[in-house]
């Protein structure tokens, strides 16, 4: 990606499929057990027309075997 040229439409479509993604990542169900999950968030700098603070939620999972999984990713 990096050092390379991409149109405007290149990006808008690049964009759409992420959105998709995450879309259908977010929505999936918490099929599986866990000993405990943590909840954070955090403010990040968003540019966009100008730079702003923006919060971003995390719930993280961790399984009785001590294996972990992000279950959740949020921004406003």
């Amino acid at each position: 990606m990096y050092g390379s040229y991409y149109s405007s439409q290149s990006i808008s479509r690049l964009i759409k499929v992420a959105k998709e993604g995450v879309k259908a990542w977010r929505g999936r169900p918490f099929s599986e057990e866990y000993f405990v999950i943590f909840l954070d968030g955090s403010f990040l700098f968003i540019r966009r027309i100008g730079v702003e603070k923006e919060p971003v939620y995390l719930a993280l999972g961790i399984k009785h075997d001590g294996g972990g999984k992000i279950k959740f990713v949020s921004y406003l």
